[in-house]
């Protein structure tokens, strides 16, 4: 099926052909177009739509030609005769089919003025079909009277007129490289340069009689004017169209006067043609550049244009609402559960009793959840630490031996030496979640720990003040008052503290750019598939592997300057791994471009460029929600985040970076059961939509063997 596309009034070449005449036959090019558009019309398989102007054509991803109707229509020829002015073709090619010197050569603009005179004896021209002015000596410029020649319509065109003798006609043409303001225009200063140019050398003045019909049009950029380089870069036109996303499909008719011929690789399957203008030529009338918003003449284009921004802000506003709540719900009532905390007790005394029923009474209400250890499960307190950094729980209180007998020492010795702080330790693990630990953790345990220091320091001096003599208590006083005023207090030990801040780009907000990244590499592959033609060129199999191949080397290329940019900014990667970091890092980055990259590529091939934008930020949305604060306080349908990309990404790059628990078998198993989900539905989604796209050009479910494996 192949379709032409024209102007609605083609602009003639040359001027002269303007239809403007009183009593004229209808006997002209036309006739010849209105036998072929009878003789099509009579075939039963050719439609012809008239009047219909069409936005935008050019090749679809999937390799198909698309013309996309002003009304909204789409259709799907295999081949398109372009009767356009290349300005005009060139406005309406998508970016990814556009064509090279559509627009090198500048045109010019023509005044055609129709003039009818009543005949007179002697006639007012001699015969002929007319003169042409030479170029002025001194250039064109505004003082010249603008005209560039006379068409003597009454002998070059009579056989046209039932009655002939009784007009004389001429045709006068202005403009084009001359400059021209409406003085130029005028009748009368046209009638008396015409006089000028009929009168003889040796003659009086001739004086014209008064026009009995006269019709002026402008014609606007109807003339092109190749300039130096012209011929070469058609013939660089005829290779572009042969080859390339168009193939051989598009054959341009108009190409500043040089016919473009171009082999097509197999016949339509269905002739057919379509007589339709594009939307920026619908309106001859209005001249570029000049019409307001408001103008009657565009009101389709003011429909399109409302159409497209009030349905692509309405999706929008769907997808924000959708999407985006998976977001804010992360953060909406966090922290939904609260953590899971330790209280170890090596003192086994008042202390460890006191701390003990303070921590446990917190947990109704608190944001962490504390539950006794007994202490003989470990062998001292740094072995709690140990479980800390395992993550057996986000964070332990740990009452040190002896902290009962030795406030009981400092207070019989007067030591003023005594540090309550030595009573109470809390192992903190901040590299694990450093907005966990800063929102929720620390703030939580220091609240309930200072609160039961000052209920304890109470509680203690009252006792003391019953139980000593006076002049103890004022020598306890004097020489230690802090085991008064501080009896116990604690210290916190960030066993893994976040101590490199450009870490946080690393394991959120560059996970993020991650995916960014692949989508460009995505949108850059496609543009290389469709503008070298090989999209549907390939077979199927073969584009499938082109596709798999191009990603992986890819990537694994992007995400090497990838890890050095933070190598650059003097990100140590030895601390867990020594020099084996880095390149753990590197391939990490390469497993996660390829997790994400690959499931938009495999995407791309359902939703097309115009909808995976909108599956990127569902992706986006749905890995970042559980990477801001730990899973373990958002609500319970968040867990998915333990199969996703982003997730494990970070929880890796603290692994190498700061040293936290080492599940890296774990975190690169997700990331390549992702890459492997991908590899599986890319080439079924390739295959299903290839095998569709055959089916529409076929008009059969059967694959065509040519491109199907």
């Amino acid at each position: 099926m192949g379709y032409l596309l024209s102007n609605e009034e083609p602009i003639p070449s040359n001027p002269r052909n303007a239809r403007a005449y009183h009593s004229t036959k209808h006997f002209d090019i036309g006739t010849l177009t209105g036998a072929l558009a009878t003789r099509l019309q009579n075939q039963p398989n050719v439609e012809i739509l008239c009047d219909t102007p069409i936005s935008s054509l050019g090749v679809a991803e999937n390799g198909l030609l698309e013309v996309h109707l002003a009304s909204g229509q789409k259709v799907n020829p295999t081949h398109i005769v372009s009767a356009l002015p290349l300005p005009v073709l060139n406005n309406l090619l998508s970016p990814t089919s556009s064509l090279p010197h559509l627009t090198a050569n500048p045109s010019s603009s023509v005044v055609v003025l129709n003039l009818i005179f009543p005949q007179t004896q002697p006639r007012l021209h001699p015969a002929g079909f007319g003169y042409l002015i030479p170029r002025p000596p001194s250039g064109y410029t505004l003082d010249n009277p603008g005209i560039l020649g006379t068409v003597f319509d009454s002998c070059a065109l009579s056989a046209q007129d039932s009655d002939a003798g009784n007009f004389t006609k001429m045709t006068v043409m202005m403009g084009g490289p001359n400059p021209i303001t409406p003085s130029h225009t005028d009748l009368d200063a046209v009638l008396k340069q015409l006089s000028v140019h009929l009168t003889a050398p040796d003659d009086f003045l001739k004086v014209l009689p008064d026009p009995i019909y006269t019709r002026t049009h402008r014609h606007v950029d109807c003339i092109p004017t190749p300039t130096p380089g012209h011929l070469e870069r058609m013939e660089e036109l005829k290779v572009t169209l042969a080859k390339g996303v168009w193939s051989g499909r598009l054959e341009s008719l108009m190409s500043d006067h040089d016919t473009l011929h171009n082999e097509s690789p197999s016949a339509p399957k269905l002739a057919a043609t379509s007589n339709m203008t594009s939307h920026s030529q619908s309106h001859p009338s209005i001249p570029p550049f000049s019409a307001s918003f408001t103008d009657s003449n565009l009101k389709v284009a003011r429909s399109i244009y409302f159409k497209t921004l009030i349905g692509g802000t309405v999706a929008l506003t769907v997808a924000m609402f959708a999407i985006f709540s998976i977001y804010w719900g992360a953060l909406w009532k966090s922290p939904e559960h609260p953590l899971q905390g330790w209280i170890v007790d090596f003192d086994q005394s008042t202390i460890g009793n006191a701390v003990v029923q303070a921590l446990e009474a917190s947990s109704a209400s608190g944001k962490i959840t504390w539950s006794q250890v007994p202490s003989s499960n470990f062998a001292g307190p740094s072995e709690v630490g140990n479980d800390v950094v395992e993550q057996k729980t986000w964070i332990a209180v740990v009452v040190n031996a002896n902290a009962t007998s030795n406030l009981q020492s400092a207070v019989a010795s007067f030591d003023s030496s005594y540090n309550g702080s030595s009573a109470i330790t809390v192992y903190g693990n901040q590299a694990r979640s450093e907005n966990g630990y800063n929102a929720v953790l620390l703030p939580t345990v220091q609240a309930v720990l200072l609160s039961a220091s000052q209920k304890f320091a109470q509680s203690y001096a009252t006792n003391l003040a019953s139980s000593s003599s006076s002049s103890n208590l004022t020598n306890l006083l004097a020489r230690a008052p802090q085991i008064i005023t501080q009896p116990i207090s604690f210290v916190v030990n960030d066993l893994k503290p976040f101590d490199i801040p450009v870490a946080t780009a690393m394991t959120y907000v560059g996970l993020i750019y991650t995916l960014i990244l692949s989508f460009f590499i995505v949108n850059i592959s496609l543009s290389a598939r469709l503008m070298s033609g090989l999209e549907t060129h390939l077979t199927t199999a073969s584009i499938i592997r082109l596709r798999l191949l191009s990603s992986f080397v890819t990537y694994l290329f992007l995400s090497l300057f990838y890890s050095l940019l933070s190598r650059a900014f003097q990100v140590d990667f030895s601390r867990k791994f020594g020099a084996a970091g880095f390149v753990l890092f590197w391939m990490l980055n390469w497993a996660g471009m390829l997790s994400v990259g690959l499931a938009l590529e495999a995407m791309l091939t359902l939703m097309t460029m115009k909808g995976v934008p909108f599956f990127m930020i569902l992706l986006i949305i749905s890995n970042v929600s559980v990477c801001f604060l730990p899973i373990d306080v958002l609500p319970g349908i968040y867990r998915y985040g333990y199969a996703f990309p982003f997730y494990n990404i970070s929880c890796a790059v603290r692994t190498i970076l700061f040293g936290t628990k080492n599940n890296l078998g774990l975190n690169f198993g997700v990331l390549i059961a992702w890459t492997a989900i991908s590899c599986i539905t890319l080439p079924f989604f390739q295959w299903f939509m290839r095998r569709k796209h055959i089916s529409e050009l076929n008009g059969t479910m059967e694959p065509d063997e040519k491109v199907a494996d």
